[in-house]
Formats: structure tokens, sequence, C-alpha cells
């Protein structure tokens, strides 16, 4: 599999996994109700708890994911680990 092809799956499976985590929370809102509250509708946890979590989760996700890889790098040992 070539790293363009491998590179637009992953990105496709973050930004589902981030759409997903932003559509469905403990509040259950209809289609309708969702998509009127992104464009600036009545639901306000949409806007101020579910985008800024989701977008968090997949930034911490991303600095672990580079945290590990520079440690690895850096003991120059694929199995580094944080507890060597």
């Amino acid at each position: 599999m070539k790293r363009t092809a491998l590179g637009a799956i992953l990105t496709a499976t973050a930004l589902l996994a981030v759409f997903l985590s932003i559509r469905f929370g403990s509040v259950h809102l209809t289609n309708a109700e969702f998509f009127s509250a992104l464009a600036g509708g009545a639901h306000r946890d949409i806007l101020d708890l579910r985008i800024p979590r989701a977008i968090l989760g997949l930034l911490v996700g991303g600095g672990l994911a580079l945290s590990g890889s520079v440690f690895q790098a850096l003991l120059r040992n694929p199995l580094a680990e944080p507890y060597i």
C-alpha cells in the first residue's frame, strides 16, 4: 500500500472518529437538531463542549504518538517503553 493511500485512509478515519464523537453524546439529538446546532442553533453544548473535547482528544493522541516515536528514535530501540 502506498504512503499516500495509507495517509488518506488514516486521515479519513480520524475525521470520522471526530465527527462521531461530536455527533453522539449523553444528550440525544436528532439529525436536524445536530446540524442546526452546528450552524449556530439552540444547542450550545455541541459548540461549547463536544467540539473542543473532540479536537483536544485528537491533539492529545497525536502528541502521545509523536512523543512515543521520538522516544523510540532517541533510544534507537523499536521496543522502547516509558519504563526504561
